[in-house]
């Protein structure tokens, strides 16, 4: 009799979950859609795998005018590759998909996965932190850590093959170390500082694997199972950081107002004080504060080494990019150190670097609920969206011969598969809402000044001391959370003095 009605509610769901496929089956399909599961087979696998599948989904996509659906289950996802789709969608539907809520445990309700109540009233608070009047004090910051990577490095020029990933993971978290939680280099050795990269890169890995396998996207399931547990411990080791820094900081800011002091040494006030200081006159807790500072430390040291990577190996493969950028620093800053009079001036250098992000975006997919009606202007989507057709998922970049999606939009012209930064110097001739490097619509990244900032100075520094030599169109990258590259991203350094 069990067995019975189990196969009955079988069959139902069966019915149901086709029926709901059906619903919409005047939108173009994704290929090879298998009856119930939909669409989810086709995510097992690695990372690598995953980046291949991105890319189809945008090629189809856009084959098919901008949009395609892919069906997890009764789930519906639509794939928009049209630029004022995307616009339209991001402004319109700011709630983020329920996969952003994977990394909830380390992340919490910081920024990067609050609902839109919360976000909306923590990014009026926190977009003091980021005013240009706070980030310009932290440029000597950036130098000296600039500095000190072009010494970590002198001891691997002139070698064939390099890969300096690693360096620049290590650069970048120190950096942030030191800017958001006003941790000197002494207090945390890089046995500790490597300890947090790979704790953090668990933490990636197990999102990656949660969304993968269609039946990890359940918490009951989710909860029993090995991953789990290798979470909670991540976890733990990364907040234990932020919690007592947080602890010290509190405390020598206690101190420093008894005794009408303060500890910068010159240097800017870290984040962390001025979080501290919002979180005293809002009423924040210790949790979101600590909430706020992973989601900082995250985006800061995740982001920001691999768009250097791609950056340098972007330049490393044309010679005549990286000529010209070396005589803008020439020109610009000589022997001295970048300054915020200075910044804005190396305009080749952020035009290259745009250009690099437009191909080798870190994040290339981001995902929107559709919690209100939004009518897209292509035919083939022209009916209105309600919110129970779940998600939006905004893809941006495609990989190969063809241009496909956002970042690869025939918007961009005829040369769009070229690497050429000298399309961003002249802003008139920009496409309209076709480059979301540091996402799109309202919700965008609230440290963008700040990344690019600091990617500006450390590259500065790198490129007026080497010659970097590379070739990217040999690495092979994967999806995992961010986009990776997996193979073939070494480069080689050439001292120009010598």
């Amino acid at each position: 009799m069990f067995i019975a009605v189990y196969l009955f509610i079988i069959i139902v769901c069966i019915v149901y979950f086709e029926k709901c496929l059906r619903r919409n089956a005047k939108f173009p399909e994704l290929s090879r859609r298998l009856p119930f599961i939909g669409h989810a087979h086709l995510f097992v696998g690695d990372s690598v795998h995953l980046w291949k599948i991105a890319q189809r989904i945008s090629r189809e996509s856009l084959q098919n005018g901008g949009l395609v659906t892919i069906s997890f289950g009764p789930k519906k996802v639509y794939a928009v590759t049209d630029p004022e789709d995307i616009n339209t969608v991001a402004n319109l539907s700011m709630e983020k998909s329920y996969i952003y809520g994977f990394s909830r445990p380390w992340l919490g309700d910081g920024l990067f996965t609050a609902d839109v109540l919360t976000w909306r009233n923590n990014r009026r608070l926190l977009n003091q932190a980021f005013k240009h009047t706070i980030l310009d004090g932290f440029v000597d910051v950036f130098n000296n850590q600039a500095r000190s990577l072009v010494d970590e490095l002198a001891a691997e020029a002139d070698l064939e093959k390099i890969y300096i990933l690693n360096k620049l993971s290590l650069h970048s978290l120190r950096l942030v170390f030191k800017t958001i939680l006003g941790v000197s280099d002494q207090e945390v050795t890089p046995e500790k500082f490597n300890s947090y990269l790979e704790t953090n890169n668990i933490l990636h890995n197990i999102f990656t694997k949660r969304f993968q396998k269609f039946w990890l996207h359940s918490d009951i399931v989710f909860n029993r199972t090995k991953l789990k547990i290798e979470q909670d411990y991540a976890v733990a080791v990364l907040h234990g950081v932020n919690a007592m820094v947080l602890k010290n900081r509190k405390e020598i800011r206690r101190l420093n107002l008894e005794n009408g002091t303060q500890d910068y040494s010159g240097e800017q006030k870290p984040f962390i004080d001025l979080l501290i200081e919002i979180a005293e006159e809002k009423g924040l807790s210790d949790m979101e504060v600590i909430h706020e500072l992973a989601t900082f430390i995250a985006a800061g040291h995740d982001t920001v080494p691999y768009t250097l990577l791609y950056t340098l190996m972007c330049v490393g493969s044309h010679p005549p990019v990286q000529q010209r950028i070396y005589e803008e620093l020439q020109q610009v800053l000589g022997s001295d150190d970048v300054t915020k009079q200075n910044l804005s001036s190396l305009v080749y250098l952020e035009a290259t670097i745009k250009e690099t992000m437009r191909l080798y975006p870190i994040a290339p997919v981001v995902s929107r609920v559709t919690d209100c009606d939004v009518k897209l202007k292509n035919p083939i989507s022209s009916t209105y969206f309600c919110y129970f057709l779940i998600n939006c998922e905004i893809l941006q970049y495609h990989q190969g011969p063809v241009s496909l999606c956002l970042h690869h939009h025939p918007v961009w012209g005829s040369d769009v598969e070229h690497f050429k930064p000298e399309r961003w110097l002249d802003p008139t001739t920009l496409p309209e809402n076709a480059f979301a490097g540091f996402s799109t619509g309202k919700r965008n990244c609230i440290g963008k000044t700040f990344a690019m900032m600091s990617m500006k100075t450390t590259l500065a520094h790198l490129l007026r001391q080497y010659r970097v030599t590379a070739d990217i169109t040999r690495m092979e990258a994967k999806l995992d959370i961010i986009l990776k590259p997996a193979f073939n991203h070494w480069i080689s350094l050439e001292w120009r003095d010598k």
